[in-house]
């Protein structure tokens, strides 16, 4: 009886991060994430799984080092979309600053 309870608040446990993998993907940002959530969820997942390790418990184990993978893959998704976007305007403000260069030019011309 509490194996299956200890199962199912395993899966509940990891699967509440599966959401999160999805909507960062399909959203391209997770800059909502705080990373001392994540990084204290990696710390915690750590020392959970070596808990379960001293007392033998697989499903402790278990759960903990899906739970590891899943915010460990949230923080990866979050430092890789975040140096996409960071890429993005700065070329974005690259291509704000021609059109002045440029209109600079223009009125220069117009001037003489």
């Amino acid at each position: 009886m509490w194996e299956v309870i200890g199962i199912i608040a395993a899966a509940c446990c990891t699967g509440g991060l599966i959401p999160q993998i999805i909507r960062g993907i399909r959203t391209k940002s997770l800059n909502d994430v705080s990373p001392w959530l994540l990084g204290l969820l990696l710390l915690g997942t750590t020392l959970w799984f070596l808990y379960g390790l001293h007392l033998g418990d697989k499903i402790i184990m278990g759960a903990n080092v899906m739970s590891f993978l899943m915010a460990a893959i949230i923080l990866y998704l979050r430092v890789k979309y975040q140096t996409v976007r960071e890429r993005q305007i700065k070329s974005i403000k690259r291509v704000i600053k021609r059109p002045g260069d440029l209109n600079q030019q223009v009125t220069n011309r117009d001037l003489r």
